[in-house]
């Protein structure tokens, strides 16, 4: 389990009443300055949940505190990565 912070785009947004299951998307640059994406399972729990009212799909987020977990499906024979969001804000536009 790691700490999580940064910037991420949230889409397929499952909402519930206690927590909302979504897909994440992250890039960064590589070492020749092009930008590299990965996508992530996002589960958003808490007081993040509440803050999420104001978050529509395609918006950026800023993850204020989150973990990442590492869990195997016996059954399909894979692992899986997901990012469990405790904190978040939506990101604010410059102008």
């Amino acid at each position: 389990m790691f700490n999580v912070t940064g910037y991420a785009k949230v889409y397929d947004l499952d909402r519930n009443e206690k927590f909302i299951k979504c897909n994440l998307s992250t890039a960064k640059k590589n070492k020749h300055g092009e930008y590299e994406y990965m996508h992530w399972r996002g589960r958003i729990v808490g007081s993040a949940v509440d803050k999420m009212k104001e978050i529509n799909e395609g918006d950026l987020i800023k993850i204020e505190n989150a973990i990442a977990e590492n869990y195997y499906v016996k059954e399909k024979q894979r692992a899986f990565t997901s990012i469990v969001i405790f904190d978040l804000e939506k990101h604010k536009k410059k102008s």
